[in-house]
């Protein structure tokens, strides 16, 4: 009897740990704005910022925070880079109206980058 409960502990344990690898991997990443930005239509201006987002791609949803709030949310796709990124880069376009949006976040020593605002049609 004492087998049998051991083994059906030991079976649901395992069960529960493998059910943990498939979950989604939440990401976390600082970066600092030089200068203000948009993204969609929420303004931020100069300073630090965190992005996070859950899975891997290479649709996600980006959440961009300043300390604890969340200010923007916007979906992203995650672009897998060949080598390990050296330093966070933010890549800024200019928009119709004159004002700099961000277009791109190259975070340091991680191997994706994210291009927000875009997502792949075909998946």
């Amino acid at each position: 009897m004492k087998v049998a409960r051991n083994l059906c502990l030991v079976t649901t344990a395992m069960l529960l740990l493998t059910l943990g690898l498939f979950a989604d991997q939440k990401h976390r990443a600082g970066f600092t704005l030089a200068e203000a930005a948009q993204i969609g239509t929420t303004q931020l201006k100069a300073g630090d910022y965190k992005a996070e987002w859950t899975g891997d791609g290479p649709n996600v949803q980006v959440a961009i925070m300043k300390g604890s709030k969340t200010l923007v949310t916007v979906p992203a796709q995650v672009i897998p880079q060949k080598a390990e990124i050296a330093n966070t880069d933010v890549v800024l376009k200019a928009g119709d109206n004159g004002t700099r949006t961000i277009d791109q976040i190259d975070f340091a020593k991680e191997k994706q980058s994210l291009k927000l605002g875009s997502e792949s049609s075909g998946m």
